[in-house]
């Protein structure tokens, strides 16, 4: 997976708007990646340094920690 840390300063704007086109929707694979790229720009905005939504160990490491957020 590609690493999808960028800048982690928070954002110094109060209101922020993010706006992704795609020429179309992506198959299943493409769309996980394009949840996981929307959900770092959401932990960037507040400088995060990690990937809060990704396991960190056992068998979904690396992956969406679906447990988390039931």
């Amino acid at each position: 997976m590609t690493e999808m840390r960028t800048n982690t300063r928070p954002c110094p704007e109060p209101n922020l708007l993010w706006r992704r086109e795609l020429d179309s929707w992506p198959a299943a694979e493409e769309t996980k990646q394009l949840a996981f790229s929307v959900g770092a720009w959401i932990e960037d905005a507040f400088g995060s340094q990690s990937r809060r939504f990704l396991a960190r160990e056992g068998k979904l490491a690396g992956q969406f920690d679906w447990q988390r957020y039931r």
